[in-house]
Parts: structure tokens; C-alpha cells; sequence
């Protein structure tokens, strides 16, 4: 079936949103005739919009709201869409984090600004520039409700899998929990700098904050079916972009546009880790003494000692008894700014 036109999923949860209620009828105003705008802010509204746009045969999806709502999204139209390939995907940020966008190049600016531009070379038959790139597929076995939620999102569902961009747990977790919490109700770059800025000194200072946020997680992990060593991780990060927000960039290896995750676990002393943190910024790797990487398909990851795993997923918290699965999701296209 050919398709036409441009579909806008508005998440009125998303930071933007909520600063900004009738942003989404200036998108509205915006596309003029040249799609349609729906938004979804509840798992039922997020699932009925998926079905909409496959059945309206769209050419373009594009997403006004954070990482998390991508994610979101993406899972509810891979859901939708079954076996046919997505459309493009366009980012038009407006969430507290726009880490992927920024991994995907995607140009700063205001979700009307970019819808525009998007619009206009749609509309005059414009071949849409766009690149490719595999999403983390994340699977829990028995998925446990985070209560309360760190982050609003449109699904509020328990669902076993999910689609995204980038993963951690461990110090990843900790980071993101202290970040909403400093930043309650609405955390901004800044908020995030300070977090890091504290947390750095007092893993230095071995001081109450590291105590709570960056104590070392007994992981078991089988990556493509070799097991590395059962230790305690600081934290265990996968992406299929190159960064992870702040500058720094751990999957510098997905710049290599292969059909794989990049699994970084993190294992060495925190104080030699803090003092190798501009390697990290400069896209280079921590050092055998301090990590462990590959480039991989499949992962999975245990807690030998049983309980609750705390995770995230494109900036939303999870948590989950049993194994947690990680492996390379569907390759989606992505338009050019």
C-alpha cells in the first residue's frame, strides 16, 4: 500500500506538553491538512493512534515528546504494524531527555520548528534524507511495578518487552532516580549536571549519596551465549547510539553502523573510574582494569542472589525479578534534521 502523509503521536505528559498545553494545537496548526495529530497520553489512546496511522498508510511518524515516549511509541507500532516495516521516524524532542535525538543527530530546537521544516520538504516532494539504526529489544521476565513513577509516560502497562535506545542498571539507575528527585517535578539539563557533579565528588569522598546510588550490583551475564565473569558492577550501560546524555559518549562503537548493541560493564575501582570519565567523554574506552565491552546480539543479564533488578530504558525506571533479556531490535529509519 502506498503511503501519504505525515502522522504526529503528542505525548501531554512530556516536559514540553506540560510547560506548554497548546503546543499541541500549534502542531496541529502547523501540519495543516498534511496528516494527522493524535495524541496519547494513556496506553489505550497511544494503542488506537498505532492502529489509525497503519490503517491511513502514513510515510512519516513523528514523535513530539522525550526518549521515553519514543520508546513507548515505537513498541506500540511495532505491536500495530506486525510484520510490515515502520515508516521514518522523525524525533521533534519536547521531553525532559532528548538523549537519542541528540544521539541521532537531530537538530536543537522547538517541536514546532522542526515539524515545520519536516512539513515543508515533505510537501514539496522532497526526498527525505534518512539513516538507519537497530533499536534494543529489553524483555523482563517478571516485570515489577516502580511505585511511584520516576517519569509521566503514555503507557502505564507492564508490558514484558519494549523497544529502545539505551539501557543500564547499577549506577545508570541510581543516577536517574537521584536526577528526578533533584529535579522534582520537572528536572532539566541543569538538574543533571548537578547531579553528576555531586555524585562524582562523593564517590571521591566515599560519601552517603555513592553509598546509595552507585553500590555495586552482582550481575551473572551471558553475552552471545559466553558467559562473562559473575562480579559486582558499578553499573552495566547497552546503547545502540553513541551517547548517553552529558556529553558522554560509552557506545563509541555504534558510530561503525553495525547490526549490534554495545555492552559496556563497569567493574573497576569508582574513584579510578570517576578520574577516567573524560575518556569516556571523548568516546574512548575505560580500560580492561576498569570495564568490560563487546559488541553484541544477545544478552542476558541475572542476579545471581535473586530479588528485584532495577533498570531503565531510554530515561524511564523499571524493575523486574528474574532475568533480563537484551538483544538488537528492528532497524528503523530515521529522517535527517
Amino acid at each position: 500500500m502506498a503511503r501519504s502523509g505525515i502522522g504526529v503521536i503528542v505525548n501531554p505528559l512530556s516536559r514540553k506538553h506540560r510547560e506548554a498545553p497548546a503546543l499541541g494545537g500549534r502542531l496541529r496548526e502547523v501540519l495543516n491538512g498534511a496528516g494527522v495529530v493524535a495524541e496519547a497520553g494513556t496506553p489505550g489512546a497511544l494503542e488506537a493512534a498505532a492502529r489509525d496511522f497503519q490503517r491511513a498508510g502514513i510515510d512519516v511518524l513523528a514523535v513530539s515528546g522525550g526518549d521515553g515516549t519514543a520508546s513507548f511509541v515505537l513498541t506500540a507500532f511495532e505491536r500495530a504494524y506486525g510484520d510490515e516495516p515502520l515508516p521514518k521516524v522523525a524525533l521533534l524532542r519536547g521531553g525532559t531527555m532528548n538523549t537519542v535525538a541528540n544521539g541521532l543527530g537531530v537538530p536543537r530546537g522547538a517541536p514546532e520548528k522542526l515539524l515545520t521544516r519536516l512539513v515543508q520538504r515533505h510537501s514539496r516532494g522532497e526526498g527525505l534524507d534518512s539513516s538507519a539504526r537497530v533499536t534494543l529489544r529489553v524483555r523482563a521476565s517478571t516485570p515489577v511495578p516502580v511505585d511511584p513513577p520516576a517519569t509521566p509516560s503514555p503507557n502505564g502497562s507492564r508490558d514484558e518487552s519494549r523497544l529502545g535506545f539505551l539501557f543500564g542498571l547499577g549506577l545508570g539507575y541510581g543516577f536517574l532516580e537521584e536526577y528526578y528527585r533533584r529535579g522534582d517535578p520537572h528536572p532539566t539539563p541543569a538538574d543533571a549536571a548537578k547531579t553528576l557533579a555531586h555524585l562524582s565528588a562523593s564517590i571521591v569522598t566515599r560519601g552517603r549519596t555513592a553509598k546509595r546510588v552507585a553500590a555495586k550490583v552482582p550481575i551473572s551475564i551471558v553475552a552471545d551465549g559466553r558467559p562473562w565473569t559473575t562480579r559486582d558492577y558499578m553499573t552495566i550501560l547497552a546503547g545502540t547510539v553513541p551517547e548517553v546524555g552529558l556529553g558522554f559518549r560509552p557506545f563509541f562503537r555504534m558510530e561503525e553502523g553495525v547490526d549490534a548493541f554495545h555492552l559496556v560493564g563497569v567493574h573497576g575501582p569508582a574513584p579510578k573510574i570517576v578520574a577516567r570519565l573524560p575518556n569516556v567523554r571523548a568516546g574512548k574506552p575505560l580500560g580492561a582494569d576498569c570495564a568490560e565491552e563487546a559488541l553484541l546480539e544477545r544478552a542476558t543479564l541475572s542476579c545471581p542472589k535473586g530479588g528485584v533488578v532495577r533498570y531503565f530504558l531510554d530515561g524511564d525506571l523499571f524493575q523486574a525479578e528474574g532475568d533480563l533479556e537484551v538483544e538488537v531490535g528492528p532497524r528503523i529509519r530515521f529522517v535527517a534534521g
